[in-house]
Protein backbone atom coordinates (compact mmCIF):
# COMPACT_ATOMS: atom_id res chain seq x y z
CA UNK A 1 0.00 0.00 0.00
CA UNK A 2 3.03 2.23 -0.25
CA UNK A 3 3.65 2.79 3.46
CA UNK A 4 4.73 0.64 6.37
CA UNK A 5 2.03 -0.40 8.79
CA UNK A 6 2.04 2.21 11.60
CA UNK A 7 2.43 1.19 15.20
CA UNK A 8 -0.64 1.11 17.39
CA UNK A 9 -1.26 4.22 19.46
CA UNK A 10 -0.27 4.13 23.11
CA UNK A 11 -3.07 6.58 23.85
CA UNK A 12 -5.92 4.57 25.32
CA UNK A 13 -8.11 7.21 26.91
CA UNK A 14 -10.89 6.45 24.41
CA UNK A 15 -11.06 2.76 25.26
CA UNK A 16 -13.50 2.85 28.15
CA UNK A 17 -14.06 -0.52 29.78
CA UNK A 18 -17.81 -0.46 29.02
CA UNK A 19 -17.06 -0.85 25.32
CA UNK A 20 -14.96 -3.96 25.92
CA UNK A 21 -17.10 -5.85 28.41
CA UNK A 22 -20.25 -5.86 26.25
CA UNK A 23 -18.82 -8.42 23.84
CA UNK A 24 -17.37 -10.59 26.60
CA UNK A 25 -20.87 -11.46 27.86
CA UNK A 26 -22.28 -12.59 24.51
CA UNK A 27 -22.66 -16.17 23.36
CA UNK A 28 -25.33 -16.43 20.66
CA UNK A 29 -25.84 -14.46 17.43
CA UNK A 30 -29.15 -13.21 18.82
CA UNK A 31 -27.48 -11.84 21.95
CA UNK A 32 -24.83 -10.08 19.88
CA UNK A 33 -27.41 -8.53 17.55
CA UNK A 34 -29.53 -7.38 20.48
CA UNK A 35 -26.51 -5.84 22.18
CA UNK A 36 -25.59 -3.81 19.07
CA UNK A 37 -29.04 -2.32 18.76
CA UNK A 38 -29.61 -2.03 22.49
CA UNK A 39 -31.10 1.38 23.27
CA UNK A 40 -28.38 2.26 25.76
CA UNK A 41 -25.65 1.24 23.35
CA UNK A 42 -27.14 3.39 20.58
CA UNK A 43 -27.46 6.38 22.92
CA UNK A 44 -23.90 6.01 24.18
CA UNK A 45 -22.53 5.62 20.65
CA UNK A 46 -24.50 8.61 19.36
CA UNK A 47 -23.28 10.83 22.20
CA UNK A 48 -19.69 9.64 21.77
CA UNK A 49 -19.67 10.29 18.02
CA UNK A 50 -21.40 13.64 18.47
CA UNK A 51 -18.72 14.76 20.92
CA UNK A 52 -15.96 13.54 18.62
CA UNK A 53 -17.51 15.36 15.65
CA UNK A 54 -16.80 18.65 17.42
CA UNK A 55 -13.06 18.02 17.39
CA UNK A 56 -11.05 19.98 14.83
CA UNK A 57 -8.70 18.01 12.59
CA UNK A 58 -6.75 19.82 9.88
CA UNK A 59 -5.98 17.71 6.84
CA UNK A 60 -2.26 17.60 5.98
CA UNK A 61 -1.38 19.31 2.70
CA UNK A 62 0.04 16.12 1.21
CA UNK A 63 -2.89 13.86 2.15
CA UNK A 64 -4.26 14.01 -1.43
CA UNK A 65 -7.91 13.43 -0.55
CA UNK A 66 -11.08 15.47 -0.41
CA UNK A 67 -11.42 17.45 2.83
CA UNK A 68 -14.85 15.92 3.50
CA UNK A 69 -13.52 12.40 2.86
CA UNK A 70 -10.71 13.10 5.34
CA UNK A 71 -13.21 14.18 8.00
CA UNK A 72 -15.39 11.13 7.26
CA UNK A 73 -12.31 8.94 7.62
CA UNK A 74 -11.77 10.33 11.13
CA UNK A 75 -15.45 9.72 11.94
CA UNK A 76 -15.07 6.13 10.72
CA UNK A 77 -12.06 5.56 13.00
CA UNK A 78 -14.06 6.84 15.98
CA UNK A 79 -16.95 4.57 14.96
CA UNK A 80 -14.56 1.62 14.76
CA UNK A 81 -12.90 2.39 18.10
CA UNK A 82 -16.22 2.60 19.93
CA UNK A 83 -17.56 -0.68 18.51
CA UNK A 84 -14.31 -2.61 18.17
CA UNK A 85 -15.06 -5.30 20.77
CA UNK A 86 -18.46 -6.16 19.32
CA UNK A 87 -17.11 -6.01 15.77
CA UNK A 88 -14.42 -8.50 16.70
CA UNK A 89 -17.06 -10.81 18.15
CA UNK A 90 -19.18 -10.53 15.00
CA UNK A 91 -16.12 -11.40 12.90
CA UNK A 92 -15.16 -14.29 15.18
CA UNK A 93 -18.65 -15.78 14.86
CA UNK A 94 -18.75 -15.00 11.10
CA UNK A 95 -21.80 -12.76 11.46
CA UNK A 96 -20.70 -10.52 8.62
CA UNK A 97 -24.23 -9.69 7.47
CA UNK A 98 -24.87 -8.18 10.91
CA UNK A 99 -21.58 -6.29 10.70
CA UNK A 100 -22.55 -4.93 7.29
CA UNK A 101 -26.07 -4.00 8.41
CA UNK A 102 -24.81 -2.12 11.44
CA UNK A 103 -22.09 -0.32 9.46
CA UNK A 104 -24.58 0.74 6.80
CA UNK A 105 -27.15 1.96 9.29
CA UNK A 106 -25.02 3.54 11.99
CA UNK A 107 -22.04 4.89 10.04
CA UNK A 108 -23.27 5.51 6.51
CA UNK A 109 -26.93 6.40 7.10
CA UNK A 110 -27.68 7.52 10.67
CA UNK A 111 -26.80 10.98 11.92
CA UNK A 112 -25.19 11.45 15.31
CA UNK A 113 -25.44 15.25 14.98
CA UNK A 114 -29.20 15.39 14.37
CA UNK A 115 -30.27 12.09 15.96
CA UNK A 116 -33.82 12.00 17.35
CA UNK A 117 -34.83 9.29 19.82
CA UNK A 118 -37.65 10.96 21.78
CA UNK A 119 -40.87 9.03 21.19
CA UNK A 120 -43.12 12.12 21.31
CA UNK A 121 -40.96 13.97 18.76
CA UNK A 122 -40.92 10.99 16.38
CA UNK A 123 -44.69 10.64 16.71
CA UNK A 124 -45.16 14.36 16.03
CA UNK A 125 -43.03 14.23 12.87
CA UNK A 126 -44.79 11.06 11.70
CA UNK A 127 -48.27 12.51 12.16
CA UNK A 128 -47.29 15.71 10.35
CA UNK A 129 -45.80 13.73 7.46
CA UNK A 130 -49.00 11.73 7.01
CA UNK A 131 -50.88 15.00 6.59
CA UNK A 132 -48.25 16.60 4.35
CA UNK A 133 -48.04 13.66 1.96
CA UNK A 134 -51.60 14.29 0.85
CA UNK A 135 -50.73 17.92 0.17
CA UNK A 136 -47.75 16.76 -1.92
CA UNK A 137 -50.00 14.55 -4.03
CA UNK A 138 -52.36 17.45 -4.67
CA UNK A 139 -49.42 19.75 -5.48
CA UNK A 140 -48.08 17.31 -8.11
CA UNK A 141 -51.51 16.79 -9.66
CA UNK A 142 -52.27 20.50 -9.80
CA UNK A 143 -48.92 21.73 -11.09
CA UNK A 144 -47.61 18.98 -13.36
CA UNK A 145 -50.40 16.72 -14.61
CA UNK A 146 -51.48 18.99 -17.46
CA UNK A 147 -48.06 20.39 -18.33
CA UNK A 148 -45.60 19.28 -20.96
CA UNK A 149 -43.20 18.36 -18.16
CA UNK A 150 -45.11 15.53 -16.54
CA UNK A 151 -44.31 14.06 -13.12
CA UNK A 152 -45.48 10.68 -11.85
CA UNK A 153 -45.51 9.44 -8.27
CA UNK A 154 -46.05 6.08 -6.58
CA UNK A 155 -46.00 4.86 -2.99
CA UNK A 156 -48.63 7.12 -1.47
CA UNK A 157 -50.28 4.09 0.15
CA UNK A 158 -49.71 3.33 3.83
CA UNK A 159 -48.04 -0.03 3.09
CA UNK A 160 -45.05 1.50 1.32
CA UNK A 161 -41.84 2.61 3.03
CA UNK A 162 -40.77 4.76 0.09
CA UNK A 163 -42.26 7.44 -2.12
CA UNK A 164 -41.02 7.57 -5.72
CA UNK A 165 -41.42 10.70 -7.84
CA UNK A 166 -40.11 10.88 -11.38
CA UNK A 167 -40.30 13.01 -14.47
CA UNK A 168 -41.95 11.15 -17.32
CA UNK A 169 -38.88 11.16 -19.56
CA UNK A 170 -36.37 9.94 -16.97
CA UNK A 171 -34.49 6.95 -18.44
CA UNK A 172 -31.71 6.41 -15.95
CA UNK A 173 -29.47 8.37 -13.65
CA UNK A 174 -25.96 9.57 -14.23
CA UNK A 175 -25.51 11.09 -10.76
CA UNK A 176 -27.14 10.98 -7.32
CA UNK A 177 -27.76 13.80 -4.89
CA UNK A 178 -28.58 13.17 -1.22
CA UNK A 179 -30.79 15.63 0.63
CA UNK A 180 -30.86 15.40 4.43
CA UNK A 181 -34.03 17.39 5.00
CA UNK A 182 -35.07 18.61 8.41
CA UNK A 183 -38.02 16.20 8.63
CA UNK A 184 -40.79 18.70 9.56
CA UNK A 185 -39.75 20.84 6.58
CA UNK A 186 -39.49 17.97 4.09
CA UNK A 187 -42.73 18.27 2.11
CA UNK A 188 -42.65 22.05 1.81
CA UNK A 189 -39.03 21.82 0.69
CA UNK A 190 -39.70 19.06 -1.80
CA UNK A 191 -42.45 21.03 -3.53
CA UNK A 192 -40.09 23.94 -4.12
CA UNK A 193 -37.29 21.71 -5.41
CA UNK A 194 -39.69 19.91 -7.77
CA UNK A 195 -40.67 23.28 -9.19
CA UNK A 196 -37.02 24.27 -9.61
CA UNK A 197 -36.07 21.04 -11.40
CA UNK A 198 -39.09 21.18 -13.71
CA UNK A 199 -38.37 24.82 -14.55
CA UNK A 200 -34.86 23.82 -15.65
CA UNK A 201 -36.27 20.81 -17.59
CA UNK A 202 -34.15 18.41 -15.56
CA UNK A 203 -35.16 14.75 -15.80
CA UNK A 204 -35.06 12.99 -12.42
CA UNK A 205 -36.18 10.22 -10.10
CA UNK A 206 -36.64 11.03 -6.42
CA UNK A 207 -36.70 8.31 -3.77
CA UNK A 208 -38.05 9.54 -0.47
CA UNK A 209 -38.06 7.55 2.75
CA UNK A 210 -41.36 8.24 4.46
CA UNK A 211 -40.87 10.06 7.75
CA UNK A 212 -43.12 7.70 9.72
CA UNK A 213 -40.51 5.88 11.82
CA UNK A 214 -37.45 6.75 13.86
CA UNK A 215 -35.30 4.71 11.46
CA UNK A 216 -36.31 6.85 8.47
CA UNK A 217 -36.35 10.15 10.35
CA UNK A 218 -32.72 9.66 11.39
CA UNK A 219 -31.45 8.77 7.91
CA UNK A 220 -29.01 11.22 6.38
CA UNK A 221 -30.01 9.88 2.95
CA UNK A 222 -33.74 10.34 3.51
CA UNK A 223 -34.17 11.83 0.04
CA UNK A 224 -32.15 10.62 -2.97
CA UNK A 225 -32.40 12.51 -6.27
CA UNK A 226 -31.27 10.52 -9.33
CA UNK A 227 -30.34 12.89 -12.15
CA UNK A 228 -30.00 11.98 -15.81
CA UNK A 229 -27.01 12.88 -17.95
CA UNK A 230 -27.56 16.63 -17.87
CA UNK A 231 -25.60 19.74 -17.02
CA UNK A 232 -24.94 19.25 -13.31
CA UNK A 233 -24.45 22.99 -12.95
CA UNK A 234 -28.20 23.50 -13.48
CA UNK A 235 -29.02 20.98 -10.75
CA UNK A 236 -26.60 22.44 -8.23
CA UNK A 237 -27.94 25.92 -8.98
CA UNK A 238 -31.46 24.72 -8.07
CA UNK A 239 -30.15 23.41 -4.75
CA UNK A 240 -28.07 26.53 -4.08
CA UNK A 241 -31.05 28.80 -4.69
CA UNK A 242 -33.19 26.69 -2.39
CA UNK A 243 -30.62 26.70 0.43
CA UNK A 244 -30.12 30.46 0.17
CA UNK A 245 -33.81 31.05 0.81
CA UNK A 246 -34.41 28.14 3.23
CA UNK A 247 -31.25 27.54 5.32
CA UNK A 248 -33.32 25.93 8.10
CA UNK A 249 -34.75 23.24 5.78
CA UNK A 250 -31.72 20.93 5.94
CA UNK A 251 -29.88 19.09 8.68
CA UNK A 252 -26.14 19.61 8.95
CA UNK A 253 -24.76 16.18 8.02
CA UNK A 254 -24.35 13.97 4.95
CA UNK A 255 -24.10 10.17 4.53
CA UNK A 256 -20.72 8.67 5.31
CA UNK A 257 -18.17 9.21 2.51
CA UNK A 258 -20.63 11.06 0.25
CA UNK A 259 -19.29 14.40 -1.03
CA UNK A 260 -21.04 17.68 -0.04
CA UNK A 261 -21.72 20.23 -2.77
CA UNK A 262 -20.54 23.78 -2.15
CA UNK A 263 -22.05 27.25 -2.43
CA UNK A 264 -20.82 30.10 -4.63
CA UNK A 265 -18.13 30.97 -2.05
CA UNK A 266 -16.81 27.40 -1.97
CA UNK A 267 -18.27 26.53 1.44
CA UNK A 268 -19.89 23.14 1.98
CA UNK A 269 -23.67 23.17 1.76
CA UNK A 270 -24.59 21.19 4.85
CA UNK A 271 -27.16 18.53 4.12
CA UNK A 272 -26.74 18.13 0.32
CA UNK A 273 -24.16 15.74 -1.10
CA UNK A 274 -23.41 13.93 -4.35
CA UNK A 275 -22.03 10.61 -5.61
CA UNK A 276 -21.58 8.47 -8.71
CA UNK A 277 -23.71 5.40 -9.35
CA UNK A 278 -21.48 2.49 -8.28
CA UNK A 279 -21.92 -0.82 -10.05
CA UNK A 280 -25.18 -2.65 -9.46
CA UNK A 281 -25.31 -1.37 -5.88
CA UNK A 282 -26.08 2.03 -4.45
CA UNK A 283 -23.10 4.09 -3.25
CA UNK A 284 -24.11 3.40 0.37
CA UNK A 285 -24.17 -0.36 -0.17
CA UNK A 286 -20.87 -0.28 -2.05
CA UNK A 287 -19.14 1.89 0.57
CA UNK A 288 -20.49 -0.10 3.53
CA UNK A 289 -19.41 -3.46 2.11
CA UNK A 290 -15.90 -2.14 1.55
CA UNK A 291 -15.83 -0.68 5.07
CA UNK A 292 -16.68 -4.14 6.44
CA UNK A 293 -13.65 -5.53 4.65
CA UNK A 294 -11.53 -2.76 6.18
CA UNK A 295 -12.96 -3.47 9.65
CA UNK A 296 -11.88 -7.11 9.27
CA UNK A 297 -8.35 -6.08 8.34
CA UNK A 298 -8.06 -3.55 11.14
CA UNK A 299 -9.33 -6.09 13.66
CA UNK A 300 -6.72 -8.57 12.49
CA UNK A 301 -3.82 -6.11 12.37
CA UNK A 302 -4.69 -4.25 15.59
CA UNK A 303 -6.35 -6.81 17.88
CA UNK A 304 -6.13 -4.61 21.00
CA UNK A 305 -6.14 -0.94 21.94
CA UNK A 306 -7.50 1.95 19.86
CA UNK A 307 -6.54 3.57 16.57
CA UNK A 308 -5.08 7.07 16.92
CA UNK A 309 -6.99 9.67 14.87
CA UNK A 310 -4.22 12.18 15.64
CA UNK A 311 -1.67 10.09 13.77
CA UNK A 312 -1.43 11.21 10.14
CA UNK A 313 0.54 8.06 9.42
CA UNK A 314 -2.32 5.92 10.75
CA UNK A 315 -4.96 7.86 8.78
CA UNK A 316 -2.90 7.61 5.59
CA UNK A 317 -2.58 3.87 6.16
CA UNK A 318 -6.34 3.39 6.60
CA UNK A 319 -7.08 5.59 3.57
CA UNK A 320 -4.82 3.41 1.44
CA UNK A 321 -6.46 0.34 2.95
CA UNK A 322 -9.89 1.63 1.85
CA UNK A 323 -8.69 2.20 -1.71
CA UNK A 324 -6.87 -1.13 -1.76
CA UNK A 325 -9.91 -3.08 -0.53
CA UNK A 326 -12.19 -1.34 -3.04
CA UNK A 327 -9.84 -2.35 -5.88
CA UNK A 328 -9.62 -5.91 -4.61
CA UNK A 329 -13.39 -6.33 -4.24
CA UNK A 330 -13.95 -4.78 -7.67
CA UNK A 331 -11.53 -7.25 -9.25
CA UNK A 332 -13.27 -10.18 -7.57
CA UNK A 333 -16.85 -9.02 -8.27
CA UNK A 334 -16.77 -6.24 -10.89
CA UNK A 335 -20.52 -6.40 -11.46
CA UNK A 336 -21.21 -5.79 -7.76
CA UNK A 337 -18.51 -3.48 -6.40
CA UNK A 338 -16.89 -0.29 -7.68
CA UNK A 339 -13.41 0.81 -6.72
CA UNK A 340 -12.90 4.20 -5.11
CA UNK A 341 -11.70 7.28 -6.92
CA UNK A 342 -8.28 8.27 -5.56
CA UNK A 343 -9.62 11.59 -4.24
CA UNK A 344 -13.04 10.57 -2.87
CA UNK A 345 -14.87 7.25 -2.21
CA UNK A 346 -18.15 8.76 -3.49
CA UNK A 347 -16.82 8.57 -7.06
CA UNK A 348 -15.31 5.94 -9.33
CA UNK A 349 -11.97 6.15 -11.19
CA UNK A 350 -12.14 8.33 -14.29
CA UNK A 351 -15.47 9.80 -13.17
CA UNK A 352 -16.80 12.46 -15.55
CA UNK A 353 -19.16 13.60 -12.80
CA UNK A 354 -16.23 14.20 -10.44
CA UNK A 355 -14.28 16.05 -13.12
CA UNK A 356 -17.22 18.29 -14.03
CA UNK A 357 -18.24 19.00 -10.43
CA UNK A 358 -14.67 19.72 -9.29
CA UNK A 359 -13.58 21.82 -12.27
CA UNK A 360 -16.70 23.97 -12.03
CA UNK A 361 -16.34 24.58 -8.30
CA UNK A 362 -19.42 22.56 -7.35
CA UNK A 363 -17.45 20.34 -4.94
CA UNK A 364 -14.01 20.79 -3.41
Amino acid sequence: MGIEQPKQSELAEEAESSKITIAERLNTPEEIQCSIYDEEHIKAETQYLKEKSREVHKMPENFDWSESAYQDLIAFVHFYNFNKAIFQELIRKNLLDDLYGYTYKRFYSDSCEDYIDEYDKIKEISNQFKQDINDLGLFIQKNFKETGFGISATGFGNDSNNLLINSNEFYGGGCRFYLNFNSPKMMESLCEILSGLSEKKVQFLIKLFKQTSGANINRRDKCVVHIGNVDLQKVVNVFRKFVNSHPEALNISHPGFIEPIVDEQGNNILGISVADPQGNASPGVNISNILVSVVKRLSDEYPSGVLDVNSNEMLEYIKNMLIDESQKMHREQPERFSEFHNFHPAFVPGSKNYQMLFENGLIK
